[in-house]
């Protein structure tokens, strides 16, 4: 039928599946032409100091969580004699709300899950809760039932839900820069020339567990913190 995609016999069915909070999946009726994936990051730009044209970005972790937007989910129930596509719509729709499960423990959260797709291996490791849901119906039979509709979905991803987020300068302690001390380097030096602020020395300190700021010495390897933990903490 005009305007109506012919099903994907043969191939490998999008779907998504229930991964926490329950069980369950919903297998597309046509695949969607299109998604995309998000990811943003957070950088810290320090001041540079005399005679450096640029200072080096310093990765401080994602400042957002990804997220996966799927459009125009096609479902279409034109051709069979009861045909009603209500129910995979509210299948979407109810998975944005918490689990009952959840609500009956105080903690409301939401069903986790994984959209499967081929072989993308971006999408391996994705999973996360249905922030939204548009559903457009577009046809409807004699009595009123919707009988063509297309969805929109947007999720995002989350780590287990429930788990006690990490303090985020001791969290993400492995992404820092390290510097190696030379002969006349001290932690004032050091922080001038990462931040333009000497006086971020005593955050260089803190951040480093350095009780005394005279013993350090040339071959000490120590964390470079973000200008922003450094003033914090100075």
């Amino acid at each position: 039928m005009p305007g109506v995609p012919a099903p994907n016999l043969g191939l490998k069915k999008a779907k998504l599946v229930v991964v926490e909070g329950g069980s369950g999946s919903l297998e597309f009726q046509f695949n969607p032409n299109k998604y995309s994936v998000t990811r943003s990051a957070s950088w810290n730009h320090a001041p540079s100091s005399a005679g450096i044209s640029e200072a080096a970005a310093q990765y401080v972790g994602e400042s957002s969580p990804s997220e996966l937007k799927i459009d125009d989910i096609l479902f279409d129930a034109y051709e069979e004699l009861m045909g009603d596509v209500s129910e995979p719509v509210k299948k979407l729709l109810d998975w944005t709300r918490p689990t009952q499960q959840s609500i009956d423990a105080n903690t409301p959260q939401p069903p986790i899950l994984k959209f499967e797709y081929g072989g993308n291996p971006i999408l391996d490791d994705f999973k996360g809760y249905l922030e939204s849901v548009t559903a457009t119906y577009t046809m409807f039979n004699k009595g009123g039932k919707p009988i063509r509709a297309k969805c929109s979905l947007s999720l995002k991803s989350t780590k287990k839900l429930g788990k006690k987020a990490q303090n985020p300068t001791s969290g993400a302690r492995e992404t820092r820069r390290t510097r190696m001390l030379i002969d006349g380097d001290s932690l004032h030096s050091i922080a001038y020339a990462e931040w333009g602020m000497a006086r971020y020395w005593r955050g260089l300190a803190a951040f480093n567990g350095i009780d005394d700021p005279l013993r350090v010495k040339a071959g000490m390897r120590i964390l470079i913190p973000t200008a922003d933990e450094a003033a914090a903490l100075s």
